[in-house]
């Protein structure tokens, strides 16, 4: 199934494929997420943060996603651009989480009105500039400073974990009511790009960045358990594992997903490739240069699959010729991708442990450079439904029937 740019909304129907635009944002959809089913509501929710400051809360209609509505908005102070917005379906149904700035809000939909103006709380990454001085740096001088760059809550509610710019890894015990950042040791020597709790392990994080390292921490410990090397695991645009090769498109990590079960992690790289990982190796292994440059023992590490022990590496390439932006599981076999590069599309791929290179199984072409992209439990339950958020002020929403 592979759609050509010109196919129009009625080509796709006839392909088995629903689009549906959404408008509401003003300015580009920077972040999107599924939301958490509320008490009373037999539909699901998207969350998406943009370039306009506010976090929007999307209602898909109980039928048909034609009937999509934006129900509620969050204004971010100052209108700080949303860069990235998480919720906890099950820990905290009620509470958004939104990052803007070095700036960390949660908004309570628990609250009277549509219109929210006053986050719940917030809090800023230590070491850093507040958001109205960000302001005022931005439009002065080229000074740098540590935005977040992505945000996750753990399944059970009671953990936020945020990544920046300095490729710092920090975590927040929401449960605390100082509400206080834990800095992880440093690994990242660049910008920390993506980080995501594991669904199953409750003191586990994957953390990846633009250094070309993936991590998994036990952060209750403040200790890496694994990195990966995507230099060395034959990241680059010409497959070369050679650790001295000159690379003309270094495999950075841009984002990380993890299958329902655990038993699968996918990586997306500059390079428009993706590394499939089975579950996380054993043994020792290496920091990064400039971290402690000596290789630790790490913990030996379960595989999360009954019956699976064997570890194994795969890339998947083809359709993306520029970063993978985003990614994201619908169940343990389906895994959609998009793209950041010129080719603006999204990819869908079969995947399973110890899988070897395939191409993808769909490749639809979407109307702008993908920014971020989720996959929305709905109440049909029998097809994917994708939301991808674009270098536009509108959402689109994609139906399959595989």
């Amino acid at each position: 199934m592979d759609f050509a740019p010109e196919d129009t909304d009625s080509a796709l129907a006839a392909a088995g494929v629903q689009r549906v635009r959404v408008s509401g944002h003003k300015h580009e959809v920077l972040c999107v997420c599924s939301g958490a089913q509320q008490p009373h509501q037999p539909y699901a929710q998207i969350l998406s943060g943009s370039a306009d400051g506010t976090v929007r809360v999307w209602d898909l209609g109980r039928d048909d996603v034609k009937r999509a509505r934006a129900s509620r908005c969050l204004l971010v102070p100052e209108k700080c651009a949303v860069q990235a917005v998480a919720v906890s379906p099950t820990g905290r149904p009620h509470e958004v989480f939104a990052a803007a700035g070095t700036m960390l809000y949660s908004f309570d939909l628990r609250a009277d009105g549509v219109l929210l103006r006053e986050p719940f709380w917030s809090r800023g990454v230590p070491g850093t500039t507040s958001n109205n001085v960000l302001s005022a740096l931005a439009k002065e001088t080229d000074a740098h400073v540590n935005e977040i760059n992505s945000i996750d809550v753990s399944v059970n509610g009671q953990h936020a974990a945020v990544c920046d710019d300095a490729g710092n890894v920090r975590i927040v015990d929401l449960d605390d009511s100082r509400r206080a950042f834990r800095v992880m040791p440093r690994l990242h020597q660049n910008i920390a790009t993506s980080v995501a709790f594991r669904p199953h392990e409750p003191w586990q994080l994957i953390s990846a960045g633009l250094d070309a390292y993936a991590a998994l921490w036990d952060f209750r410990r403040a200790r890496v358990l694994h990195t990966w090397n995507l230099n060395v695991l034959g990241g680059t645009d010409d497959g070369s594992s050679e650790p001295n090769a000159q690379m003309v498109n270094p495999p950075w990590v841009h984002s990380v997903a993890e299958s329902p079960s655990g038993c699968v992690l996918a990586f997306g790289t500059q390079p428009g490739r993706i590394f499939i990982q089975d579950v996380p190796p054993r043994g020792p292994t290496s920091l990064p240069s400039g971290s402690k440059g000596k290789k630790q023992d790490h913990a030996e590490l379960k595989p999360s699959c009954a019956g699976e022990s064997s570890v194994v590496g795969t890339w998947l390439s083809g359709p993306h010729s520029g970063p993978v932006a985003a990614l994201a599981f619908w169940d343990d076999t389906l895994l959609v991708s998009g793209s950041a590069g010129r080719d603006k599309c999204f990819a869908l791929w079969r995947v399973r442990p110890a899988m070897r290179e395939a191409p993808p199984i769909a490749v639809v072409k979407n109307h702008a450079k993908i920014n971020a992209l989720c996959v929305v439990d709905d109440t049909q339950g029998t097809a994917p439904l994708i939301c991808v958020a674009d270098q536009t002020p509108e959402l689109s929403l994609y139906r399959f029937l595989l």
